[in-house]
């Protein structure tokens, strides 16, 4: 029994090392076919659909979990860990890719659109890791749509809706926003103040 137990533990490692290897594959193709325009628009697209480069990650994504039905047919176990460990590992390819993308209240938008299509896309893998962290990114995209006014009011405000968010991580979201820049690449006045007053709470 233990030499069994000893030999799934190392398929079920070699298997997570294939899919994290496949995941920071799909990763790269992402960050390639991602346009620096995709979430920085000034105007809401008259229509709301998923971004190409999101749809071929998430059709890519479904061909390799897939690609493993028939070589895994006759042993489920592998075939659920393959596919769990394919999800979380490119759910954290998403989330890498993300932290250096700029986002327009426009483009926040578009970006909640992707957000859910992986996540939908993805569902079906079975990856509880992954759906939770497609969620927080979803939830996190509220940095985004409100303007600098509402921006600040909510994330100083005791409670409300970032107050489970790390300071640092929201002050590298807020850092994020299109308009968190002048042009001449300095943090915008509002961001400058913000940022102080959430250092100092």
């Amino acid at each position: 029994l233990e030499a069994s137990d000893a030999a799934a533990a190392a398929a079920a490692r070699a298997l997570d090392a294939a899919a994290q290897r496949t995941a920071d594959g799909l990763g790269e193709a992402l960050g390639r076919a991602r346009q620096s325009g995709d979430y920085a628009m000034r105007d809401e697209p008259s229509v709301l659909k998923p971004t190409k480069a999101t749809v071929a990650f998430r059709d890519a994504l479904l061909r390799r979990a897939a690609a493993a039905d028939h070589a895994f047919a006759a042993h489920d176990d592998l075939l659920a860990t393959w596919r769990k460990s394919l999800a979380a590992h490119a759910s954290r390819a998403v989330e890498a890719h993300l932290t250096s993308v700029k986002v327009s209240r426009a483009g926040a938008f578009v970006l909640a659109r992707d957000l859910d299509e992986i996540r939908k896309g993805a569902a079906p893998l079975g990856s509880n890791e992954a759906d939770a962290r497609f969620s927080r990114l979803r939830e996190g995209v509220g940095v985004f749509e409100l303007d600098a006014e509402q921006l600040a009011y909510v994330a100083l405000k005791p409670g409300g809706a970032f107050a489970s968010l790390p300071r640092d991580e929201l002050v590298r979201r807020i850092l994020r926003r299109a308009d968190a820049w002048n042009f001449r690449g300095k943090r915008a006045k509002w961001v400058e103040e913000l940022v102080a007053s959430l250092e100092a709470s």
